[in-house]
């Protein structure tokens, strides 16, 4: 069998330059804490070598072959390495300010935790790796380098101009005024990078990707930008001007104070992007991306943004007079006080767009869709709706002086899916009628009768209910993201296997609902009544049921789970092995409640009434319950582990068996309670008032 390799160690540098001479070199030398500070080693096959802690400062490595070469912790200070090879070579923590690197060809090369600070980097190949190193000031404007990358370098000042850079990645570092003016990016990526007051001017950009970075200052000016992504980075006071993009993509970037004068969009977007403090804009905006963009209160007269999507886009406040909004889609956009007097918005989307208090005036409206927008209060005088589609849209108190209607579209009577999105149906009766799928997101529904329709799978998405009546209605699967239903009236209503949990109900009456299946956990149902409906193992859990009435409901097994109790009532309930643990009460009422083997542990249910409630073999370990009435309760073989029951009324209750180990019973009562067999061990009983005998035997005597 062959030998194994092993390299031969040296801690003597003469010694190893004798090795050298003897043409040893590319048997794997390892020279450790040595200085050969310097020495001319120009053209020496170190190859294998490993060096440790040496010193190599002012020596020269031209054209040595460091394949597979390793040094760490050495000292390279103005080290000349030009046309060496540093295939697979590794530089670990090592120094190399000012050293000279022009010509090396790198492969699989890495530098980590490594001093470059002012380092010519003029280097050739592919694959070089930098990680968490100093390239303060480090010049690469000689490099031909295809996918480097560069992890938590410092790069502050650094130079990149002029050179072509392939694949490059930069993450998690700083490169503020780093020079990259006339540089070639390409599929390069750019993550958590300090670019402040750098300059990238005259610069192209193809593929790549800017994440999370810094840009203040920035000189981007003339750049050209092709499928390009920016997501999440800051343009502060940074310089634009000029720059074209192309299929390029922001999101989520700040762009107060940029000047973006003079840029081209070519199939660009700004989503989500903040532009309002920008201190210019381009005159045209065409078939850009704006979706849910912030432009409020921009100077946007007379812009071109024809085709453009503004959907959800913030222009509240804004001056669009005269612009050019041909089929623009500004659906759901904000336009609240916006001026658009005398804009072209004929062809344009703007369903669901907040139009209130906004100027429409002698405005081009021509087979535009203002389909469920609202423009309570907007000025319309003079405007042109000729074949708009106005359905479903809100302009009370609009003005319309003026404004020119003819053939404007409205949609049939068919209720049966039909699309109300948005409309305001107030004081409307549809009792009776079957509006199976309609859509109603967003309506008005206040005052409106529902009784007996049938609203099977509708869209009450967002709709506002008030004293809104759907008694006897059959809405099984109806979607009611962000609702609100406040005072309305479901008595005998079917909502069978419905997801009750995204709206919110406030005041209203479920007396005789059928509930078989329905969803409640955490959903929001403050002062509804639920009085005497059968609502076993239903999951209330993380619902807000604040001042809700359940008397007399039987919740047997039912999942009350860090519910919002508040004031709630349970008075004469069933609830025996509900699960009200983490649940949030103060002053809820449990008056005559069956509570058996209910699980009350570590809930809030301070200031509240268990008088003559049932909680035998209840859990109430951890329970918040101070100032609470458990008179007359049966607590037999109760657990009250570590619970806070400062000053609670125990008169006359049942307390056999039960466990108030390491409670704290600070001024409770325990007014006619026999104490035999309660276990008190740990518990603080400090200021706890046992039986007032002259009132018991007053009390006696009163009952006699």
């Amino acid at each position: 069998m062959p030998e194994p390799f092993v390299k031969r160690l040296f801690t003597n540098a003469r010694e190893f330059l004798d090795a050298l001479g003897r043409g040893l070199g590319k048997d794997g030398l390892v020279l450790r804490g040595s200085s050969l500070a310097g020495q001319s080693l120009v053209g020496q096959d170190l190859r294998l070598a490993a060096f440790e802690g040496v010193d190599f400062s002012g020596a020269d490595l031209s054209g040595c072959n460091l394949s597979d070469a390793s040094f760490q912790q050495c000292d390279l200070s103005t080290t000349r390495l030009g046309e060496a090879s540093l295939y697979r070579a590794v530089f670990d923590g090592c120094r190399l300010p000012g050293a000279d690197l022009r010509g090396a060809k790198v492969e699989l090369t890495v530098f980590s935790e490594c001093d470059l600070r002012q380092a010519n980097l003029g280097v050739t190949g592919e694959f070089l790796c930098c990680t968490a190193s100093d390239l303060t000031r480090a010049d690469f404007s000689a490099a031909s380098v295809s996918h480097a990358r560069l992890d938590g370098c410092k790069l502050d000042h650094a130079r990149l101009a002029g050179r072509v850079w392939h694949g490059l990645w930069a993450s998690g570092g700083s490169a503020r005024e780093l020079d990259c003016a006339r540089a070639r990016f390409e599929d390069a990526r750019f993550s958590d990078t300090n670019l402040d007051s750098a300059t990238f001017a005259s610069a192209s950009f193809t593929q790549t990707v800017f994440s999370a970075c810094s840009a203040t200052c920035t000189d981007w000016s003339a750049s050209r930008w092709v499928s390009v992504m920016v997501q999440q980075c800051a343009f502060k006071q940074a310089l634009l001007r000029g720059a074209a993009m192309s299929e390029t993509l922001f999101m989520e970037c700040n762009f107060a104070g940029a000047d973006l004068q003079g840029v081209t969009f070519e199939h660009c977007g700004l989503p989500h992007c903040d532009l309002a403090a920008a201190k210019e804009l381009p005159r045209s905006l065409s078939d850009v991306n704006l979706s849910q963009a912030n432009l409020t209160g921009r100077n946007l007269a007379s812009h071109d943004l024809s085709n453009a999507d503004c959907t959800q886009c913030n222009l509240a406040g804004s001056d669009l007079s005269q612009a050019n909004l041909h089929a623009a889609n500004l659906s759901e956009a904000s336009l609240q006080g916006a001026n658009l007097a005398g804009a072209d918005l004929t062809m344009a989307w703007i369903m669901e767009a907040d139009l209130t208090k906004a100027d429409l005036s002698r405005a081009n409206c021509r087979s535009a869709d203002f389909e469920g927008a609202r423009g309570e209060g907007a000025k319309l005088g003079g405007a042109i709706f000729k074949a708009a589609t106005i359905s479903g849209a809100s302009f009370d108190r609009a003005a319309l002086v003026s404004a020119d209607l003819r053939e404007v579209i409205d949609q049939g009577r068919s209720w049966s899916g039909h699309d109300f999105r948005g409309a305001d149906l107030s004081g409307c009766d549809f009792g009776g009628c079957d509006m199976e799928g309609a859509k109603l997101a967003g309506c008005n529904l206040h005052q409106a009768s529902f009784a007996k329709a049938r609203l099977v799978q509708a869209d009450l998405s967002g709709v506002k209910a008030r004293q809104t009546e759907f008694s006897e209605a059959v809405l099984t699967g109806v979607k009611l993201a962000q609702a609100h239903f406040e005072d309305a009236d479901f008595a005998g209503a079917d909502l069978s296997g419905t997801d009750l949990s995204p709206a919110r109900f406030h005041g209203v009456a479920f007396e005789g609902v059928r509930l078989a299946g329905a969803r409640f956990a955490q959903g929001e149902f403050k002062r509804c009544s639920f009085r005497e409906l059968v609502l076993k193992k239903i999951d209330f859990s993380g619902a807000d049921l604040e001042q809700a009435d359940f008397t007399q409901a039987d919740l047997e097994g039912a999942g009350l789970k860090k519910a919002k109790l508040r004031c709630a009532d349970f008075t004469k309930a069933k609830l025996k092995q509900a699960d009200l643990s983490g649940a949030l009460g103060p002053g809820t009422e449990f008056r005559e409640a069956n509570l058996e083997e209910a699980n009350l542990g570590g809930a809030h249910f301070d200031a509240c009434t268990f008088t003559q409630a049932r909680l035998v073999k209840a859990h109430l370990e951890r329970i918040q319950a101070r100032n609470c009435m458990f008179d007359r309760a049966d607590l037999t073989a109760a657990a009250f582990g570590a619970a806070h029951l400062d000053y609670s009324d125990f008169s006359y209750a049942t307390l056999d068996l039960a466990d108030f180990q390491n409670a704290v019973l600070r001024g409770a009562l325990f007014h006619a309670v026999l104490e035999a067999n309660v276990r008190l061990s740990g518990a603080d009983t400090k200021g706890l008032r046992r039986t007032d005998m002259d009132q018991f035997k007053a009390e006696q005597f009163g009952r006699k």
